[in-house]
C-alpha cells in the first residue's frame, strides 16, 4: 500500500499537465460518461495519462506538483455505501495564509460550470446536510453528480477576491 499523496507534499513528483489541463481531461471524462459505473481506476488513467496507486482496498490515488505552491491529487474510490467517485483537487503545498490561486486559475468556476452546464447538467448551489450553502455548485445530470468547490482566487485586490477558482471536484452516481 502507497502513502496518502497528501502525506509527504515534498515527494510528489513535477506534474505534466497544468492546472487547466487538468481541468480540460476531468471535463472530457465527466461529458463522455453517461453511468456512474464507468468511474474506474482504468478510465481515470487513461484519461489523465498518470498511474494511480492503491491507498485503501478501494482507494486509488496519484499525487503531483503544479506550481512551487500548489499540487494536485487525483483519486478513485469505489465504496458499497457511495458507489464510484472521482475527485480532483488542487491543495497548497504549504499552509500560507497569504497564498493566491492565480498559477492554477486558468479556468475558472464560471467557465468550468458553463462546460457542465452545455453538457446537459444542471447546477444548483452546494449545501451541506444542515442546508449551509458553501463555496461551490453541484451539478446534476441524470444519475451523475459533480460537486464543484471553489475558492476565491486572492484576498486582494478587490476582483481577485470575488473572482472563483475550481479548488474541488467530485464525481459521483446517485
Amino acid at each position: 500500500m502507497s502513502e496518502h499523496p497528501d502525506d509527504h507534499i515534498t515527494a510528489l513528483p513535477q506534474s505534466e499537465l497544468t492546472a487547466e489541463q487538468l481541468l480540460a481531461k476531468l471535463s472530457e471524462l465527466i461529458i463522455s460518461t453517461t453511468d456512474a459505473n464507468e468511474l474506474t481506476k482504468d478510465a481515470v488513467e487513461a484519461i489523465f495519462g498518470v498511474h494511480l496507486e492503491q491507498y485503501e482496498e478501494d482507494v486509488f490515488d496519484y499525487g503531483a506538483r503544479l506550481t512551487s505552491d500548489w499540487n494536485v491529487a487525483i483519486s478513485v474510490s469505489n465504496f458499497e455505501s457511495s458507489g464510484p467517485t472521482v475527485t480532483l483537487r488542487f491543495f497548497p503545498g504549504a499552509s500560507r495564509d497569504d497564498l493566491t490561486m492565480t498559477d492554477i486559475c486558468g479556468v475558472d468556476a464560471a467557465a468550468f460550470g458553463t462546460q457542465l452546464e452545455q453538457a446537459g447538467f444542471i447546477g444548483r448551489p452546494a449545501t451541506d446536510v444542515h442546508g449551509l450553502q458553501h463555496y461551490g455548485t453541484k451539478y446534476r445530470r441524470g444519475s451523475l453528480q459533480i460537486t464543484v468547490l471553489t475558492k476565491r482566487e486572492a484576498t486582494e485586490p478587490p476582483e481577485m477576491r470575488s473572482h472563483a477558482c475550481v479548488e474541488t471536484v467530485q464525481i459521483q452516481g446517485q
